[in-house]
C-alpha cells in the first residue's frame, strides 16, 4: 500500500504517513517529500491554503507520478 503526502501539507498531517505505516499489516511504502503541498505540487514558499490556486496551474510533481507508476507496474507484472 502506498501513501504520499507533502511535507508542506496543511490539510493532512504529514506525520500520518508514518502512523498509517504502523497500522498496515501488509507491505507499505510511505513517502513525505519536504517541498510538496497537499496538491502534490512542488512549492518553494511557506505552506498555506492561499497558495493552492496558483499551484493548480502546475502539474503534479514528477516524483509522485514516477512513484505511482513504479508501484502500479510492480503489481501488474506479478
Amino acid at each position: 500500500m502506498p501513501a504520499i503526502t507533502g511535507g508542506k501539507d496543511v490539510q493532512v498531517d504529514p506525520a500520518d504517513v508514518a502512523r498509517i505505516g504502523r497500522l498496515v499489516t501488509g507491505p507499505f511504502d510511505g513517502e513525505v517529500p519536504d517541498d510538496l503541498t497537499h496538491l502534490l505540487r512542488r512549492d518553494p514558499g511557506p505552506p498555506g491554503l492561499w497558495r493552492y490556486r496558483s499551484q493548480l496551474t502546475r502539474p503534479v510533481d514528477g516524483r509522485v507520478l514516477d512513484r505511482i507508476g513504479a508501484w502500479a507496474q510492480a503489481r501488474l507484472t506479478r
